[in-house]
């Protein structure tokens, strides 16, 4: 199946570009909503990756297996996964998985649980999954607008944020690029868009 994935830092803008006249999602990308998974697909997907991860890297797996983060991480892709998995879609569709794809749980993780990915090979956790045909990186130029951003946002929802800091989100960010890296050796198509949304001004 070819597919889109849009990715970027919480408050970077990508439900906003996505809802722009500038989107960068082609005209005939077919949009797709979430699918939920059977509960033994999820179970199946996430011992595969479970034992992928052991069989992959076992020095690293150590450590991994003894992180509740990891494991958390493990069962939402198993989750997103196990749902790209169960779409039956036209080999000649493209289709913009929205909150759906495999990648932005990575980034979420370091984020919302202080993943410290660096600890597993990331190309070999890519390996296991099923990658987009392309995938679009939403960018800002000021990591501290993000967090911003991001900050009132989630504070509208009483949502307790004592746990973030501009420096979270700025190792995310590294993250990020370090990402866009490995997935351009794996020959995925990666476009970096830089948004600013106080000047609403897009830009490549």
């Amino acid at each position: 199946m070819k597919y889109i994935e849009m990715i970027g830092l919480s408050g970077v803008g990508k439900t906003t570009i996505l809802s722009s006249p500038l989107s960068p999602l082609n005209k005939n990308c077919v949009i797709c909503e979430p699918v939920r998974p059977s509960r033994l697909s999820h179970v199946f997907h996430f011992f595969y990756l479970f034992v992928g991860v052991v069989l992959s890297s076992p020095v690293s797996a150590v450590h991994v297996v003894k992180k509740r983060e990891w494991i958390r991480l493990l069962l939402k892709l198993a989750y997103r996964v196990a749902g790209i998995k169960r779409r039956q879609i036209s080999s000649k569709e493209v289709v913009f998985l929205r909150d759906s794809g495999v990648l932005m749980p990575i980034v979420s993780s370091i984020l919302d649980d202080r993943l410290n990915i660096s600890c597993y090979p990331i190309k070999k956790l890519l390996g296991l999954l099923p990658l987009p045909e392309t995938v679009f990186f939403i960018l800002d130029k000021s990591d501290d607008a993000v967090y911003e951003r991001f900050i009132r946002r989630e504070s509208i929802k009483g949502r307790d944020l004592s746990s973030y800091s501009p420096a979270i989100f700025s190792t995310a960010s590294i993250f990020l690029f370090e990402l866009a890296d490995v997935l351009e050796r794996l020959n995925i198509n990666v476009e970096k868009i830089y948004i600013n949304l106080q000047e609403e001004e897009i830009w490549n």
